[in-house]
């Protein structure tokens, strides 16, 4: 179960699998959404299929019967226009020649019909009486037992030359056999008076062998129904088991042209029409499985090709997520061996897109970081190197400013005031050096530290130079850094000193503008040309260099503990004068 989660947790934490998850699932709900209305498109195309397969039926079925029917109903409509039927139903000389000749003449005519039509199993004629004229069938019988008993003589004849037919539950011919029966009054076409009925028996085995199947599996029933449900089927065993459910027959006679229905644990589906001469219903049943099976085979091949496509999908989606990912994945490696040191790595543009645009800006951003990091280093190597002369600078401070307090009393002892005013101002130095937890000092401390600095200095060169100080005094309490402007005029007296004057004058000026706290320190001596002023200025705005002459490297630290304790505008900036070697520093 561990092993599980720390899959999961490792699959979808990558940004291939989530595009590959993410494509996989739209193709997969595509797919899904187009088989599923293709097999549905299927299942409905052959439903409709197959039930317009069992109308067309139907209607051929019916089709047949109205065609025999109309076909046996010309015959007997013939005999109207007969003067040998005239003659044998309305004369009856039974003993005349003419009568005689008129009744074979007749009786050959009958057979003749019966020769027609294989579906025709007998033929009969009565008078008005219901007297027997004529019998005729396919099979002899020993006694004759059709008789004009019953409602269907007279039904014929108050129909008045209309046809009117009996079904099987109605008919049935001296043989036993069961048929339906086709009635017909016999008119006088010259008088238009009844002189006598035809009818004609219709084997029912004849009609049942009719019955086709179309394309329909053998297990398919079709079952022509009269009025009263009685029927004829190619499956007279199964047909009879549905014509005792009631179910079945309310929603024949509901007027439903097609629903389902189950029988004896078999599904069908129905579809029936019906005749409009002989109000018979035509029906067939198709079994579920004849109406479904090319459609479930058709659905088992969406369904085999629906998964061999997600398969597909699947695979294709993981190509092209691994592709479209490739070049993300490939910069998130560089970046990590980046991140773990490796800062010599450029990530390859290859493209003009929103990728190619994201590798170009790393690569801008990893120059400066990779400059960053050689800057901290470099400061690093110079705060060091700083660190390092300090601690010299600073050996046992304490003992040295004790030396000195004792050499002090010592001097006043022996009345030396001069060496004890030098040594003062040297003690007075040590003790501000020895300040080095405040980094930053009023303006004005700073300003004593240099004034006892040049006093020192002065009884060392005498008359050599000269320092003039022209202090703003509203800027005394101001904050600057301990100890910066020491170097600077020892810079000035050092390079100043080099020009070969015999005098050299430093002017140290603090002044405050509307914009600007400034301190502008002046020498003569050795004058900068506007070209050294530029390079020398560009040096000092430089970053640290390791490997600078000690000039620089002060100039450039100073710089930074201006721009670092004041604010980024502050610094060092040397300026072109023909008479002086001019340094502004910007404090505020």
């Amino acid at each position: 179960m561990k092993g599980i989660r720390k899959f999961c947790a490792k699959f979808f934490s990558s940004i291939k699998y989530e595009v590959f998850l993410g494509i996989a699932l739209i193709n997969l709900v595509v797919l899904l959404l187009f088989f599923a209305a293709a097999s549905y498109s299927t299942h409905m195309f052959f439903i409709s299929d197959r039930t317009e397969s069992a109308k067309i039926l139907n209607a051929q079925e019916a089709l047949l019967i109205e065609n025999l029917i109309r076909d046996v109903d010309k015959h007997i409509m013939n005999l109207y226009f007969s003067d040998d039927v005239r003659i044998v139903l309305r004369d009856r000389s039974t003993g005349s020649a003419e009568y005689i000749d008129s009744y074979y003449s007749v009786k050959t005519r009958l057979a003749g019909i019966i020769d027609l039509y294989p579906e025709i199993y007998g033929i009969y004629m009565f008078d008005l009486d219901g007297k027997h004229l004529y019998s005729l069938q396919r099979q002899p019988v020993q006694h004759f037992i059709k008789n004009q008993d019953g409602g269907w003589f007279r039904e014929a004849l108050d129909r008045n030359g209309a046809v009117h037919i009996q079904g099987r539950h109605e008919s049935m011919a001296e043989s036993g056999k069961e048929v339906v029966t086709i009635s017909r009054k016999v008119v006088d076409f010259k008088t238009y008076k009844g002189i006598g009925v035809v009818t004609v028996e219709v084997d029912i085995d004849e009609l049942s062998s009719h019955l086709m199947n179309g394309n329909f599996e053998e297990s398919a029933v079709m079952m022509v129904m009269d009025q009263d449900n009685r029927v004829y089927s190619n499956n007279e065993s199964l047909c009879q088991g549905i014509l005792a459910d009631t179910e079945f027959t309310d929603k024949l006679n509901s007027n439903q042209n097609y629903f389902w229905y189950k029988s004896q644990g078999k599904n069908y589906y129905v579809v029936w029409r019906e005749s409009e001469i002989t109000q018979w219903k035509i029906v067939t049943c198709i079994p579920r499985e004849d109406m479904l099976d090319l459609s479930a085979r058709l659905i088992r091949i969406f369904i085999f090709s629906a998964l061999v496509a997600v398969i597909l999908s699947i695979f294709i989606s993981y190509l092209y997520s691994a592709r479209s990912t490739k070049r993300i994945t490939n910069i998130v490696e560089q970046l990590n061996r980046f991140s773990e040191g490796d800062r010599g790595i450029i990530i390859q543009v290859n493209e003009k897109n929103e990728i190619g645009f994201l590798q170009s800006y790393l690569n801008v951003m990893i120059q400066k970081i990779n400059a960053y990091i050689q800057t901290e280093y470099e400061e690093k190597i110079l705060r060091k190197d700083m660190e390092i002369r300090l601690l010299y600078s600073q050996i046992n401070p304490h003992f040295l400013y004790n030396t000195l307090g004792m050499i002090i009393n010592e001097a006043e002892k022996e009345g030396a005031e001069n060496t004890t005013e030098l040594i003062e101002l040297l003690s007075g130095m040590f003790r501000y050096n020895l300040q080095k937890e405040q980094y930053l000092v009023p303006l004005n401390k700073e300003i004593e530290y240099i004034q006892s600095y040049l006093l020192l200095l002065k009884k060392r060169y005498g008359e050599g130079f000269t320092a003039i100080f022209e202090l703003d005094h509203t800027l005394d309490e101001y904050p600057v850094p301990h100890i910066f402007l020491q170097p600077l005029i020892e810079n000035c007296i050092v390079h100043g000193s080099c020009a070969g004057q015999e005098k050299l004058d430093i002017i140290i000026r603090t002044l405050q503008t509307e914009t600007e706290k400034l301190i502008i320190i002046k020498n003569t001596g050795n004058i900068l040309s506007q070209e050294q002023v530029k390079e020398l200025n560009d040096m000092v705005q430089r970053e640290f260099e390791v490997g600078k002459q000690e000039r620089v490297k002060t100039l450039q630290n100073i710089n930074f503990r201006l721009k670092t304790a004041c604010s980024g505008q502050c610094g060092l900036n040397f300026e072109f004068d023909e008479n002086y070697v001019v340094l502004k520093i910007r404090i505020g």
